[in-house]
Parts: C-alpha cells; sequence; structure tokens
C-alpha cells in the first residue's frame, strides 16, 4: 500500500525454481505436503531490511482498494516459452507481472521477430488495450516460469457497478502512465523542465481514431501538433504528377502536423491511421499560447521540421525525376523496406 516504508534497500523480487516434489496418494498426506509447501518461505521473502518494489497501478491504491481488485484480478500461470499476449489478437486485457521474465517481440512484414525488450516483474504489460481497439503491436512471451495477474474490460465493468470510485481510479492511473511513457519517449518533451512538461502535456487533448482515418488532409488549414501514443501512422504526398508517395511510417511517440503549425501555410501532406490508434493532440491556439511559457517548444518543432523536410524531399524529387521508369510494384516494395 502507499503507507509503506521508505527506509531500505532496494532488491529484486525473489524468483524461486518450480517445485518438484512426488505427491502422496493419501489424502491426509497430501494435505500434510501443502501445509509444509505453504509454510517454507525462505525462498520466497526478500531480506528483512528489503525495500517493497514499486508495483504500477497496485502500489498506487489503498490497501482496502486492493483487496477488492485482488478478489477479482486472474491468475495467468506462464511456463518459458508460453506466450501471454498475441501481436495482433484484439482481446482488451492487461496483465500485472508479478514474478518471472518475459520478453516483447515484433513481427516484421518479412516473418522476422524482432526482440524489442526484455520484461523483468513487477511490470504492466498491454494497458493500452484497455483504452484503443488497435490490435496488439507486439507479442509477449515469458523467458522463464512466471506468473502474471489478468484484468479484462468485464471486470473493470463489474467494478464500474459496485465500485465506481476504485474504477475511476484506475482509470486515471493508467492514463497517467500513458502520459508518462509520452514524457519518456517523445523528442518534444526531453531537456524540458518538470513543471513545463506537466503545462504542455495539459494543453494537449486525448483523441481516439478510428482504422482507415485521416487525421490530416492534405492542403487544409493547420489543425495542430499531433502526437502519436499508439498505432501507426502513414504520411502520403502527392508528387508533381499527382501520384501519391509514402514518404514515411510514425510509431508511437512520433509527432506530426509541426509544418503548417509553424508556417501557417496549408499542410503539404496527409496522415493516416490504417489500424486506428490513440493520439494527443495540441490545437494550433493551444500552440500559440503556450510559446510565450515554453520558448524552447518553437525551436524543437523547427528543427524537427528542417529533418522532415529534408526527408520529404530526398524520397519525393528522385520518384518524381524516374517515375517513367518505375512500376508501383518497385514503389511500394522500396518505400516498406
Amino acid at each position: 500500500s502507499t503507507n509503506r516504508s521508505k527506509e531500505g534497500q532496494s532488491h529484486p523480487l525473489p524468483q524461486p525454481e518450480p517445485l518438484a516434489v512426488e505427491l502422496p496418494e493419501d489424502d491426509e498426506a497430501l494435505k500434510e505436503l501443502a501445509v509444509q509447501i505453504g509454510l517454507a518461505t525462505d525462498d520466497l521473502l526478500p531480506p528483512k531490511d528489503a525495500l517493497f518494489p514499486e508495483i504500477p497501478i497496485f502500489g498506487q491504491i489503498t490497501a482496502l482498494e486492493f483487496v477488492v481488485l485482488a478478489l477479482q484480478i486472474e491468475p495467468t500461470p506462464l511456463k518459458p516459452g508460453q506466450a501471454l499476449i498475441k501481436q495482433g489478437s484484439t482481446d482488451k486485457s492487461v496483465y500485472l507481472l508479478s514474478h518471472g521474465n518475459v520478453q516483447v517481440k515484433k513481427r516484421q512484414s518479412s516473418g522476422e521477430d524482432i526482440l524489442l525488450t526484455e520484461v523483468r516483474a513487477p511490470a504492466l504489460l498491454g494497458e493500452m488495450s484497455l483504452m484503443t481497439g488497435v490490435p496488439r503491436r507486439a507479442s509477449v512471451e515469458a523467458v522463464s516460469h512466471s506468473m502474471a495477474w489478468k484484468l479484462d474490460t468485464n471486470m473493470l465493468q463489474r467494478l464500474a457497478e459496485t465500485h465506481s470510485q476504485l474504477h475511476n481510479e484506475l482509470d486515471q492511473l493508467f492514463r497517467q502512465r500513458l502520459v508518462n511513457n509520452v514524457i519518456k519517449s517523445s523528442r518534444l518533451f526531453q531537456e524540458l523542465e518538470e513543471d513545463k512538461q506537466q503545462a504542455l502535456m495539459e494543453a494537449f487533448e486525448l483523441q481516439q481514431v478510428s482504422p482507415g482515418s485521416k487525421v490530416i488532409h492534405e492542403g487544409e488549414a493547420p489543425s495542430g501538433l499531433y502526437i502519436l501514443l499508439h498505432g501507426a501512422a502513414e504520411v502520403w504526398a502527392t508528387a508533381e504528377d499527382d501520384s501519391k508517395v509514402r514518404v514515411a511510417t510514425l510509431t508511437e511517440g512520433d509527432t506530426f502536423g509541426e509544418f503548417s503549425l509553424l508556417t501557417g501555410d496549408p499542410t503539404t501532406a496527409e496522415v493516416l491511421l490504417p489500424e486506428g490508434g490513440t493520439l494527443f493532440h495540441l490545437p494550433a491556439q493551444s500552440y500559440n499560447d503556450l510559446l510565450g511559457h515554453i520558448p524552447q517548444l518553437g525551436e524543437k518543432l523547427d528543427n524537427l521540421m528542417e529533418t522532415r523536410r529534408e526527408i520529404l524531399n530526398d524520397m519525393v524529387a528522385p520518384v518524381e525525376a524516374d517515375f517513367e521508369e518505375l512500376d508501383e510494384a518497385w514503389l511500394v516494395e522500396e518505400f516498406e523496406e
């Protein structure tokens, strides 16, 4: 709970190996063995001076709320190599990894799996599924014998009906984790003081985008700045012969919309989210209001715009010059690499 001691040393959670015992056939002997196993805690307890680890979400609610939540969540034991989350699935659930290690992998269009990161308990996994309908963008599988605890939308709906305050608090905590992830991953927030990070974040509006939607239409008035929170976005520009050229694919933490926001000119490209996703949107007027308080914001966007302009010119110009010699299949293949 939130009133635990703050003094002590940090230690990793104990990671005991699974027990290998021969189970007796006699019921009484089986009960006695179960009691012995339950009392054998030497390998399960951290040192006496150990600080409790910071447990995502669960460590930020009261003891009573923890009990209510613990009675609802579903245990999910994992063996090495077993999948917890599968890329492309649309299940709406989040997992608290309490013991063990997992790997986060992403399958490329070529069929190759790349390792994104390895996560050690305690950790929260897959929370974006509660806030968006975008299919899972990566897979999670156990490295060692592990234990995870599942919360899904059905359970959260029951909480909303019986413990509305806890439901609202969980929703706020999930959203705060989302904000923290943006601050860590987006170049826009790097090197800003904490109070300016907070002021900037509060000016953004959360938006859910349905699959196939265009967030920015080419040639329209500036609508503001966007940060991609979850999902993938494609940026398309029009060449001189009116053909469409995909100039970029954006992922979590990337920004877009800065061209027209800084220049005041109509947008020079269109941005769409094929599978939908979640965005933070800073309206143009809010951006202008922030410049007096955060002058570095304009400089950061200027630098980003120049980098993007160079990429755009490098990709569109060669295509325009040699377009007659290329067929459409070649173009698609090149831009997907």
